[in-house]
């Protein structure tokens, strides 16, 4: 803690209580300890999820355990993933894979897609759990499938992987489990030290920075409609659901930078989802695919430079009904077609939301892709990264080139870091207002003891550079942080135990036996303290895969008395030695 200020702020029913302000040091070193710490408390997320995973559907290559919509706090529609995941494996089908290294191969949803076409198919995962059970799947691939190797280690371990081994490597829908963006940029600049000249670098389900705000204004309005009327409230929710956001969220502009720093890199594919499914995944996450130099290609050939992906010029249209489009395709036959600047249709209600106008004309890649499709062309819905929420659609036969970013000298000498949130920042956030609150009860009398605690970016100030104190940001009512519900106390001393637990852990005051945990701004990583934490306080354990199905302290609280869980076993989550799993030095 750098400064604070405590003061009296109103409470629902205009009464004083204590708040206390506080700024935290602007520079904080990042610390070696903490990403591995990170990097473990994930692997310990993802055992416990594997291991209560129940199958979701009759084939056991498709395990789609711990896919969770953010929104509705229910799996993800089963129809909804397998397009996903045909989408992933036909981008990657798409490049060359005989020898394919997969980082965070989790079930094997890939691999059983692309194994058959493989001669080698390397996956390494820091889920024990997770590689357990594929390891004995295996035999489900069909015959003259690759060979498969699996490896239990975090994702900056290459060890043992020669340079230039394989064609691609995939890291798909992991990249937002890493600690910050220094390991990330280990990871990629690894990466391409392993792929062959002329391969790839697949890099799916990008959480986009540019957006975030937008995707956390959606996801609050989805759980509490009633701030819509409230812009001051929203804002405020929506600027501490961005604080608190503990995964890796990234620029698309990180990969330009990253692609100006690195001479091997060709060219960058940033890829919009062409799914019609309007979800988190397709509306606010994006593929990327680094395209590392062909030896027999030199920089600054045609290809590189137009930023198309191809040596051939392209026709410039511009945005009309996609039956328009369909109609001049097909009358005209054109090689290749650009359609720039189109606003992302798929983000129109969250767009007006969050309080943004549409820069330009909109149109749905995913109708367009279908109608495309019976004429014999592809679409590609790629990223503009200077423009947040708009695409340049990329029209071509199919079986062509990906559309192709060039690299940008001027976002790499801003620095990675430019580019990406800080995860370490948000679990600094969770462990500090429960510390600071335990801290003071053991000090001070309960009613001296702040009831809310705001930790701000800076302080306000007025023109006169002091401290605007009517510019400080009011607590949420009851310090709920986006709770539906109605509070309802506790009424028995587990019910009281559990919530005690979660006010502790979530940093807010008091917490209603209706109160559902995600909805008061938990997220995983948080889950798995709570869990522990209630093994220690009320001796019940309870599986990380039981905390989501019952997210509420009423729900929770019964189903640790029905199954009988409260017994004198220690806490359900045990911190694992992996320490033998972390790179040298």
């Amino acid at each position: 803690v750098d400064q604070t200020l405590v003061t009296t702020t109103p409470d629902a029913d205009g009464n004083p209580q204590l708040t206390a302000y506080l700024t935290q040091p602007t520079h904080t070193e990042p610390a070696t300890e903490h990403t591995g710490d990170q990097v473990d408390r994930w692997g310990e997320v993802f055992d416990q999820i594997y291991e209560a995973g129940d199958q979701q559907t009759e084939d056991p290559t498709y395990d789609i355990s711990g896919w969770i919509s953010s929104y509705t706090g229910e799996p993800l529609p089963a129809h909804e993933m397998r397009e996903w995941v045909d989408s992933v494996v036909g981008r990657i089908k798409s490049l060359p894979h005989r020898r394919v290294l997969e980082i965070g191969c989790g079930t094997g949803l890939l691999l059983f897609r692309i194994a058959p076409d493989a001669e080698l198919y390397c996956g390494t995962d820091v889920s024990a759990v997770a590689l357990r059970d594929l390891q004995a799947k295996l035999p489900l691939l069909p015959e003259g499938s690759a060979r498969v190797e699996l490896r239990e280690c975090p994702a900056d371990r290459f060890d043992g992987f020669d340079e230039d081994s394989f064609d691609t490597v995939v890291i798909n829908s992991v990249a937002q489990y890493f600690p910050d963006v220094a390991y990330f940029v280990d990871v990629l600049t690894q990466a391409a030290r392993v792929v062959r000249p002329g391969g790839s670098i697949v890099i799916g389900d990008v959480r986009n920075l540019a957006l975030q705000e937008q995707f956390h204004t959606s996801l609050h309005l989805a759980r509490t409609p009633g701030d819509a009327d409230d812009p001051a409230a929203l804002a405020a929710a929506v600027a501490d659901r961005v604080a608190q956001d503990a995964e890796l969220v990234l620029d698309p502009k990180l990969f330009t930078a990253f692609a100006a720093a690195r001479p091997e890199i060709d060219g960058v594919s940033l890829l919009a989802k062409p799914s019609p499914h309007r979800n988190e995944l397709t509306k606010y996450r994006y593929d990327v695919v680094l395209h590392i130099r062909d030896d027999a290609q030199q920089p600054g050939t045609p290809a590189a430079a137009a930023g198309t992906g191809t040596g051939e010029s392209e026709e410039l249209w511009d945005a009309t009904p996609v039956e328009q489009i369909s109609q001049r395709l097909e009358r005209d036959r054109p090689s290749r077609v650009r359609i720039a600047g189109v606003e992302d249709a798929r983000l129109s209600a969250d767009r007006t939301a969050a309080g943004r106008d549409a820069a330009g004309p909109e149109l749905d890649p995913a109708e367009l892709a279908r109608a495309v499709t019976a004429l014999g062309y592809r679409a590609v819905p790629a990223l503009r990264p200077d423009r947040p929420g708009q695409l340049d659609l990329v029209i071509a036969p199919e079986g062509g080139p990906l559309p192709t970013t060039t690299a940008d000298a001027e976002a790499a000498g801003a620095g990675f870091e430019a580019f990406a949130n800080d995860p370490a920042d948000a679990s600094r956030r969770a462990s500090l207002v429960p510390e600071l609150r335990g801290h003071l009860k053991h000090r001070l009398p309960e009613y001296m003891v702040p009831q809310h605690f705001m930790v701000l970016e800076a302080w306000p100030l007025n023109a006169n550079g002091k401290l605007d104190r009517k510019a400080l940001p009011l607590p949420r009512t009851g310090d709920r942080k986006g709770g539906t519900a109605a509070y309802v106390a506790p009424r028995t001393a587990l019910e009281r135990s559990v919530a005690t637990v979660w006010a502790d852990v979530l940093g807010v005051s008091r917490v209603g036996v209706l109160d559902n945990f995600f909805d008061l701004g938990g997220h995983s990583l948080l889950a798995t303290r709570v869990c522990a934490r209630i093994g220690e306080a009320c001796g019940a354990e309870v599986p990380l895969g039981d905390f989501f199905q019952y997210p509420t302290v009423a729900g929770l609280a019964a189903h640790i008395e029905e199954s009988g869980a409260r017994r004198e076993r220690g806490p359900a989550i045990r911190r694992a030695d992996r320490s033998r799993r972390r790179r040298p030095g």
